[in-house]
């Protein structure tokens, strides 16, 4: 059984909890991550992930999961779990308390994150540094070969970058039935993107 508060007191969580309360949803659903990186300083772009299994298996998803009892009722926790286990990233800017430091993991420096609900999921959109998809890729390979470890250690087959500006025209392609190569995006991922074009 989960926390349905902070043990940490993160206002974040906080506000969090409370909007969800305001729209009637208090059940928790866990955390979603939005990285975006201005790639080699000439487009903006998300990372998202290749999803092996579930209803979403061999569609690109963003980085998310529910909350576990060990994320202590914190969003940001689980957010930055979530980042960790996915897609091999350790984010010092989510929760600045983490000192894991596997070796499973690429370190590195956020900005500031934004935080908005989409369905009741809080998404935190967050800066990267232009981390190398052959590095998390060859990390998500060593994991996905070791039955050791949990299955939420193994959830994806790769990340890729998406350019947004080309994202936008994918999903206005979707809508319209037309069909793109790159078109393959979960429901979930495909709401999200809609939701920050139009916000952010």
């Amino acid at each position: 059984m989960t926390h349905n508060y902070c043990i940490h007191n993160h206002k974040i969580c906080q506000y969090i909890y409370n909007d969800r309360k305001k729209i009637g949803y208090e059940k928790n659903t866990g955390a979603a991550v939005f990285p975006v990186t201005n790639l080699f300083k000439k487009e903006l772009c998300v990372l998202l992930g290749l999803e092996r299994h579930g209803i979403y298996s061999d569609l690109f998803n963003l980085c998310a999961g529910g909350m576990d009892k060990k994320d202590n009722g914190c969003f940001l926790q689980n957010a930055q779990r979530e980042l960790k286990e996915e897609f091999k990233i350790k984010c010092n800017k989510l929760w600045a308390d983490c000192n894991d430091k596997t070796d499973n993991t690429e370190v590195y420096e956020s900005e500031d994150y934004i935080c908005f609900l989409f369905n009741a999921t809080p998404v935190f959109i967050i800066g990267i540094s232009n981390i190398s998809t052959e590095l998390i890729n060859k990390k998500i390979e060593k994991c996905n070969c070791n039955r050791d470890l949990s299955w939420s250690e193994r959830e994806m087959y790769k990340v890729e970058y998406f350019s947004l500006k080309n994202l936008k025209l994918i999903i206005l392609g979707y809508y319209k039935g037309i069909e793109y190569r790159d078109a393959s995006l979960s429901k979930f991922a495909t709401g999200v993107i809609q939701h920050v074009l139009t916000h952010f």
